[in-house]
This record gives structure tokens, C-alpha cells and sequence, in this order.
């Protein structure tokens, strides 16, 4: 009798522990849904806009498309939208210059220098949260960084001084066989900094300088002690629905539309293509 009452009770309290566990499952899902609604951003409206202003602002569109980039053998996608209303959408050639996989409104080909705007709004996301201040030098992230005064906002802006990785990465000695990354910036700035010309002290003047935003996506992965590209996707693309955008890094080649030059020959990858911050999002 005893050793039946042992087992029922054992029984229950095996059953308590699975419903118990169960029960927390369902808790940490909820705080996970939760944080990710937390995360996403309520897209605006689109504001009102007469059914005639429309419909002027799509034959002007399609004039274009049609007169201009139809004639020039145009492989790509164009939108125009006023107000949020989408006017005109039209898409047209292939990924690959065989006719393979035709471009559409999912196919995300390489935005280039409009990256930029997107380690911007990460930085400052960062600022809002209270987690940097772009009044910062860089060597409160980087103390070794031998650049004086330079701050986040000098970076942002255009205004630092540095030289572009560029140009002086190869000067200095750089073999093109070898693959460039944000940290061999960064440590080349400041190990062949006796070797680098056109250094300029900061807030002097606006020089226009990919080295900027390959260091502030640098400064994004010291802060938020995640990868440029992992960032990117958990708090600025996933949560506003940019589901077919992304970084471009070594682990994702294959996944991205090639480039061409304008006689249709395929722009092979060098040892620049690799740095992410100032290029490298890919997106629709």
C-alpha cells in the first residue's frame, strides 16, 4: 500500500513539474513575442493624394520608364511614390545577364553608398537609447585609436579628417590578394599612421570618406556587442518589415544579386568589397 501511495505520488509531482515547464515555455514564448512587437516600428500612413495628382505623376513615370529606360536595355526595379502612395512599380531583366531568376519586387540588389544612411540611423538609435553619445572620441571605444579629437559626429558627418581605406590600404603596402575587413581599417589607421598621407585634423573641413562608416559600424558591434549585420537585421530591418534585406558578408555570397559593368560584364569581388558600414546592404 505504502509503495503505491509513493508511486501516485511520485506520478503527481511528475506531472506538476511537466505543466510547471510547460507553463514556462508558454511565459518565455509570450516575452519573446512580446520584445519582438516591442521592436517593430509603426509605419506612417500614407497621406491622402487626389486620384488626377496620381494619375498625372504615373504617365510622367511611365513616359520616362518608357522613352529613357526601356531604350537604354534598363535591368532593374524603379519605384517612384509621393506621400507614401505608390505611383509607379515596374521591374525588369534578370539577376544574371543569361535571363535567369528575373528581377522582381523580392530581389535585393547591392544599395551601395545608401548604407550610410542606414549605420546613421543605427548610431543614433544607439544615442537615443543612451548607449553612446556621437559627442564621444573614437578612443572611448578604441584607446589605442592616434587620431586625436575625433568624435562620432565627425564621422557621421563627414568632418574627421581620416583618409579613405580606399586608396590608403593598398598604399600602404596592402596585398589585393587578401581580403580587407572593418578591424584591418581600423588597426592599419593606427599602425601605419606614419605611412598615411592627407590626414587632416578634424572638423576642418567635409571630406567625403568611406573609412567614416566602416569605423561606425565598428562602433555599433563595441556597443551593442553584436555583428554589424546581426544589428542590422534584429533592430532596424526585421522590424520594419525589410524582409528581403541584408548585409553582405563572406557567409551569405551566394545569396546576393551579381553587379555588371555597363557593357554587361560581371564586376568580380576585390579585396574592398568586404567591408560593411559604408556599403555591402543589399535590399529591394
Amino acid at each position: 500500500m505504502m509503495i503505491t501511495n509513493l508511486r501516485t505520488v511520485l506520478y503527481l509531482c511528475a506531472v506538476i513539474l511537466s505543466v510547471t515547464a510547460c507553463s514556462q515555455k508558454k511565459k518565455d514564448a509570450l516575452a519573446v513575442q512580446k520584445a519582438e512587437i516591442a521592436l517593430r516600428y509603426d509605419i506612417p500612413a500614407p497621406k491622402a493624394i487626389s486620384e488626377s495628382e496620381k494619375q498625372k505623376l504615373h504617365d510622367q513615370s511611365k513616359h520616362f520608364y518608357d522613352t529613357v529606360l526601356v531604350p537604354s536595355a534598363f535591368n532593374g526595379g524603379i519605384i517612384v511614390a509621393k506621400g507614401g502612395n505608390i505611383i509607379f512599380e515596374k521591374y525588369r531583366g534578370s539577376v544574371n545577364l543569361d535571363g535567369a531568376d528575373s528581377i522582381n519586387a523580392f530581389t535585393p540588389m547591392h544599395i551601395a553608398s545608401i548604407t550610410k544612411t542606414f549605420t546613421s540611423m543605427a548610431v543614433l538609435k544607439l544615442q537615443e537609447e543612451g548607449k553612446l553619445n556621437i559627442q564621444d572620441t573614437l578612443t572611448n571605444f578604441f584607446p589605442s585609436f592616434n587620431y586625436p579629437n575625433v568624435t562620432v559626429k565627425n564621422l557621421l558627418s563627414n568632418r574627421s579628417g581620416l583618409p579613405n581605406y580606399v586608396y590608403f590600404m593598398e598604399k600602404a603596402g596592402w596585398n589585393p590578394d587578401s581580403l580587407i575587413t572593418n578591424k584591418n581599417v581600423l588597426d592599419w589607421l593606427i599602425n601605419k599612421k606614419g605611412e598615411i598621407k592627407d590626414i587632416i585634423p578634424p572638423d576642418r573641413k567635409f571630406t567625403y570618406c568611406n573609412t567614416n562608416f566602416a569605423l561606425l559600424a565598428l562602433i555599433i558591434e563595441k556597443v551593442s556587442c553584436m555583428s554589424y549585420p546581426a544589428y542590422m537585421k534584429k533592430y532596424i530591418f526585421d522590424p520594419m518589415g525589410m524582409k528581403n534585406t541584408f548585409v553582405h558578408h563572406l557567409g551569405n555570397s551566394l545569396v546576393r544579386a551579381k553587379s555588371f559593368d555597363w557593357k554587361g560584364r560581371e564586376i568580380p569581388d576585390n579585396f574592398l568589397d568586404h567591408v560593411y558600414g559604408d556599403k555591402n546592404i543589399y535590399s529591394t
